[in-house]
């Protein structure tokens, strides 16, 4: 995905929809990073998660004028964290058809984790970067 820049298309067009020149830089990261860690609830892979959104995160931070490494890290961080739903994980799976959760209490526990994730991966790299001169 990456190497052919497949998802470029995608880039420049949610880029120019969603008018992302105009956004401040914490605001465009916060965002891109936000909204990347809600769409697992359309990839029921975490590989398959990883090898769209983080070539997806690499090409809207370069349309920003970023270093890849400020969206795409994060992204890549939250990867694994994929708690909304029963069929984000197999042992999601496992232990909602044994019963031990139903679907409403995983899906809040799941956006609870997911935002709390979020949040912690951006307060510690959100000032790494800019101590680093990224952002």
């Amino acid at each position: 995905m990456g190497r052919w820049g497949a998802l470029d298309p995608v880039a420049l067009k949610a880029f120019q929809l969603f008018n992302l020149s105009s956004a401040g830089t914490v605001f465009f990261v916060v965002l891109v990073v936000l909204v990347s860690m809600f769409l697992h609830l359309f990839f029921t892979s975490t590989t398959v998660y990883a090898t769209v959104m983080v070539p997806l995160a690499i090409s809207l931070a370069q349309l920003q004028g970023l270093g890849p490494q400020v969206v795409a890290l994060p992204v890549a961080f939250l990867a694994p964290v994929a708690v909304i739903l029963p069929v984000n994980t197999i042992p999601n799976i496992v232990f909602h058809s044994a019963g031990y959760f139903n679907q409403k209490q995983m899906i809040s526990y799941g956006l609870v984790v997911s935002l709390v994730s979020t949040i912690l991966v951006l307060l510690a790299g959100l000032p790494y970067w800019n101590l680093l001169g990224l952002v």
